[in-house]
């Protein structure tokens, strides 16, 4: 659970639960996500594929996903 401010990458094997004043700068990996409304993430947001599940390929020549800033 992030209710604060996070500068650097953040990995959960798990949950990560960010609370309304949430700021995290840096890229966020995670297996699932709650983020509530005010939270803040200045990076990019990775999926991490439960085990046992593929994770899905990118085409080639795709772009690089954008930074995601959720408020």
């Amino acid at each position: 659970m992030v209710a604060g401010r996070i500068n650097g990458p953040v990995h959960a094997a798990e949950l990560i639960e960010l609370q309304p004043k949430a700021r995290v700068q840096g890229d966020v990996q995670y297996r699932a996500l709650e983020m509530h409304h005010g939270a803040v993430v200045e990076g990019l947001m990775v999926h991490i594929p439960a085990e046992g599940r593929a994770a899905p390929k990118a085409a080639s020549g795709a772009p690089r996903p954008e930074s995601v800033k959720a408020t």
